[in-house]
């Protein structure tokens, strides 16, 4: 899968070809059961069968939480998937049922995109995220409006002029309540 910046399939003339970015919570506010898992990645399966959000093509940034919920789901429905990784052994800290579930993901996935070259360094993540949003039409978040990585990444998006879908629900049980529709 080549990837150039994003051609913003909007434009008039553009192919109706959409890249669509994932960004959101880890735990502990995306949940750290996989009950959690499960629903997020339910929330992202109703919301990439819609027809006006089918994307040909998604990036995930590899988190835990909205970015894992998100990227399986892509891989349930067949939507090629990239990975971006802020750096090379993200996972490597991560429990072990969380690393098995990563290296799954990037077995499957079209692409694999290492951001930033080294180990780990908090700047990467904001690298991580541009890279995303450069590379996308639009944005698919999980953001409860507080301050940090998701807040930063969607602030990008705005400065750029990428827009984005806000999927939080404020209850996490909303959440749970999502019906399988696989």
């Amino acid at each position: 899968v080549r990837l150039a910046p994003s051609s913003h399939c909007t434009k008039p003339g553009m192919p109706s070809v959409m890249i669509l970015a994932a960004t959101g919570h880890r735990p502990p506010r995306f949940g750290y059961s996989s009950q959690a898992l499960a629903a997020g990645r339910r929330l992202a399966r109703a919301y990439l069968t819609q027809p006006a959000h089918r994307p040909a093509l998604a990036i995930s940034g590899m988190a835990q939480g909205w970015d894992t919920a998100f990227a399986l789901a892509c891989l349930d429905l067949d939507v090629p998937l990239v990975c971006a990784l802020p750096f090379a052994g993200q996972a490597a800290r991560w429990p072990a049922s969380d690393r098995r579930a990563h290296h799954d993901i990037l077995r499957k996935a079209a692409r694999i995109e290492v951001v930033s070259p080294g180990g780990y360094a908090v700047e990467k993540y904001q690298a991580r995220n541009k890279w995303m949003v450069d590379h996308c039409d639009r944005l698919v978040a999980w953001w409860d409006g507080s301050p940090g990585g998701t807040a930063n990444c969607l602030a990008y998006a705005r400065r750029v002029q990428r827009s984005y879908d806000n999927l939080f629900l404020a209850s996490p049980v909303q959440v749970m309540e999502i019906p399988d529709v696989s």
